[in-house]
């Protein structure tokens, strides 16, 4: 594996680790509300910021590999 494929793999898991941690953390908020009948203000904020991360991250992701395939057609 060279380093640019060790790069992408490496976006890519950063880019699941946001959008796990967001819904996670979204959750977590969700049941506590349900349960105790208060929400954190921090969870309110951040789970949908890591969410946010998380897409665009996927979204850069996807872009850039369509970029590089639409390249390799034109190319030949």
């Amino acid at each position: 594996m060279d380093n640019d494929q060790k790069k992408k793999a490496k976006k890519s898991s950063d880019a699941n680790m946001y959008l796990g941690l967001g819904a996670g953390l979204g959750a977590y908020a969700a049941v506590t509300t349900v349960t105790v009948g208060f929400t954190c203000p921090f969870c309110v904020v951040a789970a949908p910021a890591l969410i946010g991360i998380g897409a665009i991250g996927k979204y850069k992701e996807k872009t850039a590999q369509n970029n590089v395939e639409s390249d390799t057609v034109n190319n030949e």
